[in-house]
């Protein structure tokens, strides 16, 4: 339902005629600010005692309720014309915007910690694997081809044939022979040996370049981690820059729209009203018989405040017979002077009625 221009007027309070829903877009950006804000509460968690948390939060609470209603005030002072508001408003707005700022950064922003973190776990499985493969290469490298049974054998029948005598050249190019065998037999396996550490060795080496690769890789997975947590916090605080500067711009509409209505309000046409309708009620209230004059109008409390002139007061009191409010009246001799009396024709709520419909087809915004 339209609200009539005369009921804007009667209430004379453009706060008043402010709705709830006017205040509603400011209100839920304030209540964000406050949220933003409080996220430090929960970097001190931890930090200090949890007595010393409690006094903390409760204060960091309030302050910042108290902040963002100073703010309020003051950032609509500064639209509604006051350069001295300029200054609290501009300290308050600081406060809110860094305190938002800050907390909300430490507490969404993991990227360092993340960092730290992963470099950690990552020195320390790099160390628990070289220590694994530390044991498997010393194992390797332990064994010699002269520990081996083949060895022990080989150097056996080296052994046996050196000892033995040749009784004639035959038989001497036989051990001869023999001997060179065992020694060839012992070299070829001896290189077999070495090359089977080597690829033991080329097999661990594999095994544990691919693990290490697995902890780049989670290593690298962290870092990425990272990056989307920075994001993350670039649109918080993205979105406590566009709340704050809501806060400004909701708050400026606010202004505006009490603005118009005080400027209404305090118009001559809109003070005429007033006066013509407390001069109404004056009117129903002084009459006697159901007969008013014209000096009860001008003698009337309506226009304590000097705004109209008597001839205007008699212009209003004309209107009151022209809307058929009181009757056309008749002149009668008082203290020897024309006096004009006239008969109130309808009810008060009605002869209200009327008047608000007249005054309400002059009230342009």
């Amino acid at each position: 339902m339209k609200t009539k221009l005369t009921e804007v007027i009667r209430k004379s309070n453009a706060l008043k005629l402010m709705t709830m829903f006017d205040y509603i877009p400011s209100i839920i950006a304030n209540i964000f600010s406050v949220i933003f804000s409080t996220s430090i509460i929960f970097e001190l968690n931890g930090i200090v005692d949890n007595i010393t948390l409690m006094v903390l939060s409760v204060f960091i609470i309030l302050f910042l309720i108290q902040n963002e209603i100073i703010k309020v005030k003051e950032i609509r002072k500064v639209f509604a014309g006051s350069k001295n508001a300029l200054l609290p408003f501009t300290i308050t707005f600081i406060i809110s915007i860094s305190l938002a700022t800050i907390g909300m950064y430490f507490y969404t922003n993991k990227s360092t910690e993340i960092k730290h973190n992963s470099e950690i776990t990552n020195n320390i499985n790099s160390t628990n694997l070289d220590l694994k493969y530390e044991a498997q290469y010393n194992e390797i490298n332990s064994k010699t081809y002269e520990s081996t049974e083949e060895f022990k054998y080989f150097n056996n029948e080296l052994k046996y044939w050196k000892k033995l005598n040749a009784a004639t050249l035959i038989e001497r190019s036989e051990i001869r022979s023999k001997v060179e065998g065992i020694q060839k037999d012992l070299y070829n396996n001896r290189l077999k040996f070495e090359n089977n550490i080597k690829e033991q060795i080329n097999r661990i080496n594999i095994l544990k370049n691919n693990e290490k690769k697995v902890l780049s890789s989670k290593l690298n997975n962290d870092i990425d981690k990272t990056r989307k947590n920075d994001f993350i916090t670039y649109i918080f605080l993205s979105l406590i820059l566009i709340t704050e500067f809501s806060t400004i711009v909701l708050n400026k509409n606010i202004v505006e729209k009490q603005n118009v209505v005080k400027k209404f309000v305090d118009s001559k046409l809109a003070k005429t009203y007033i006066v013509a309708s407390n001069l109404l009620t004056t009117l129903y209230m002084s009459a006697k018989n159901n007969v008013v004059n014209i000096n009860n109008a001008k003698y009337s409390y309506a226009n304590k405040d000097n705004c109209l002139e008597w001839e205007e007061i008699k212009t209003i009191y004309n209107n009151f017979i022209s809307l058929g409010i009181l009757s056309t009246g008749e002149i009668r001799k008082e203290n020897e002077k024309d006096l004009l009396y006239n008969e109130i024709l309808i009810p008060e709520v009605e002869a209200q009625i009327k008047l608000n419909e007249y005054f309400e087809r002059f009230f342009k915004i």
